[in-house]
């Protein structure tokens, strides 16, 4: 879900090179906050859209409490 404040960066790059200029880029700063509203609005967003079941892999957490954030954003939609 944290790639919801990635959208529409690089759009035109092939996949690895996407990879390597965005969210590699940008996942080693992101803190608990940022993945909360992230996730917060990925929760939203697929809520909006009828989704009813959904799961993050939260593979770039790079900081103790980020499974938190993200826990926490779920539970508030």
């Amino acid at each position: 879900l944290f790639q919801v404040l990635t959208k529409g960066l690089g759009k035109e790059l092939p996949l690895w090179k996407w990879l390597e200029s965005t969210i590699r880029q940008m996942t080693p700063y992101m803190d608990d906050q940022d993945l909360y509203y992230a996730a917060l609005a990925g929760c939203m967003e697929n809520i909006h859209s009828g989704v009813t079941t959904m799961l993050d892999f939260q593979y770039c957490h790079s900081h103790a409490g980020q499974f938190d954030a993200v826990c926490q954003a779920f539970q508030d939609c």
